[in-house]
This record gives C-alpha cells, structure tokens and sequence, in this order.
C-alpha cells in the first residue's frame, strides 16, 4: 500500500527508519513518537513480520490534527538467533473525525481494499536491528545513497560528456569540404572502346585527315528524294529537228551521235556529218 502525491507525508515518526534491540533472551521495549502535522484527522494500525515475538501499544489509534502519540514496541526477547530481516509497519489514513472508533475501521476489509485503490493510504516501515549484529545498516544505507548519488551524477556528467562529442563531431563534418563531381562526356566520332578512359585530353587529327573529312562534308544538305523524274529541258542533239525531217530521214539515225566510239575512248573516229544533214539540222 503506497501514497499518491506524497499523501499524509505532514504525519511525521521519530525515528523514522528502525528501532534497535539487544540480542538477549530477555522482553525489550522501544518507544516511537508519531505526530499528526495535517488538516485532519488520521486514523493508524500497527503490524510487525513476527506476530509471536513483537507486540504494539496501542495497536490502533486516532490522532486529531496537532496531536501527539507515543506507540511502545515490545520485544520478548532471543533465545537463539536473532532475526535480521524482520520490521514493523505502520498503515495511516484520513478520518473525517477524531470521534470515530479506529479498530471497527480497520477491521473493514472492504473499505480498506477501497482506500488501497484510491492510492489514500500511507505505509512506513520501520527496521528491526538487534546491536552489534545488524546496527550497521543504518551507515551503511547512508553510504549507499552516497554511492548511488554518485553514480547518478557521474552518469549525467557521461551523457552530457557524449552530448558534447557528438555536437563536436558534426560541426567538425559540417565545415568539411563537399566534394566536388566532374563529369566528361563523350564527343561524337571518339573511341567506345574504353582505351582512353583515363586520358581527358582532347584528340586533335592530322592535317591530312582532317583535309580528307571536310571533303567528305557536304556543302549543303540534300534534299527529299521524291522517286520522280524530270523532263530534261533541253533536247538531245542531233534530235531536236527529227520530227521535222522529211519521211526518208525520220528513221535514220544520226552519225554524230549513233557513231563508232571516240579514238580518246578507244574506239575509231566518227565521220563527220554530211553537209545535207547539217542543212536539216540548222533549219
């Protein structure tokens, strides 16, 4: 059973954390102070580990607002060995009034499963330690508070160390240099191959291969091949006058062009026309 938002933590126990016995056969008692410090009133029961071996005076009690309780702790006594782990506890919760009976309250379970669930109850444990066996703890807790108050700081120190680390380091790969990528491309009439790969500087031809692809460059474009043909404007000679000849000649072919082959071609030298034909031909 715990507290919620430090609920009744005004109801103060002096001491707080343990009480101390003697490891004797003989009863033992210790006294512990609890004042009411709240606006209302409380209501308390006391419990210990070992019902046999520890008593409570009073068991259950009442406290109204200011007022103060002694509450006696008895202990029979050891006969064997003491027990080191045992504790008594003590279970606080509101009351509307000082006027009510505290022990008919706490014997209803009910209304106490109901305050466990609305988190309205305080519980304090108080340690039994028995003097020279188990007395140490109470040193022994402090030291580990210090150590763990150590350990803590020293874990915040280590975030805030790797924070810093962190910030360093990319600031550091911010003011960095991005680097920088060239590209080279490929102009049209060099290698596939991959021979000159590593070699970026540029080719320049030889003279006389560059003189024999501005030939080979049109002066200009051609144009669209229409797959017809063209009248030649002009007649043939010797051709020209033929559909004015008379009848005998019509048919006849002429020398000038129906002749034997040229003596520059190989062949013999055409005759020359006959004055007649060269007649009809001028007319």
């Amino acid at each position: 059973m715990t507290s919620k938002d430090g609920f009744l933590r005004d109801v103060l126990f002096n001491p707080a954390k343990s009480v101390t016995y003697r490891p004797i056969p003989n009863k033992q008692m210790a006294e512990v102070q609890v004042s009411n410090n709240e606006q209302t009133a409380i209501i308390f029961k006391w419990k210990s580990t070992r019902p046999g071996m520890y008593k409570m005076r009073p068991v259950y009690g009442v406290l109204a607002p200011g007022e103060t309780a002694n509450i006696s702790l008895f202990c029979k006594g050891v006969k064997d060995q003491a027990p080191l782990t045992d504790h008594f506890s003590c279970v606080l919760a509101s009351s509307p009034s000082a006027n009510v009976n505290p022990e008919s309250i706490w014997s209803n379970h009910k209304y106490q499963q109901k305050l466990a669930q609305s988190g309205k109850l305080r519980k304090l444990k108080l340690k039994i330690l028995y003097l020279g066996l188990n007395d140490q703890e109470k040193d022994d807790d402090k030291e580990k508070e210090k150590d763990k108050d150590k350990e803590e700081e020293d874990e915040e120190k280590e975030k805030d160390k790797e924070k810093q680390e962190a910030m360093k380091k990319k600031k550091q790969a911010d003011g960095k240099k991005k680097p920088t990528l060239i590209m080279f491309t490929r102009k049209e009439g060099d290698s596939l191959s991959g021979e000159d790969e590593n070699d970026n500087t540029p080719t320049v031809a030889a003279p006389a291969q560059q003189n024999i692809m501005d030939l080979l460059k049109p002066v200009r474009n051609a144009g669209v091949f229409q797959n017809q043909t063209q009248a030649n404007p002009q007649p043939i000679p010797g051709y020209q006058n033929q559909s004015q000849l008379p009848p005998n000649l019509a048919g006849t072919k002429s020398p000038a062009v129906g002749g034997s082959k040229s003596p520059a071609m190989g062949g013999t030298k055409s005759p020359a026309p006959n004055k007649s034909e060269s007649a009809f031909s001028s007319k």
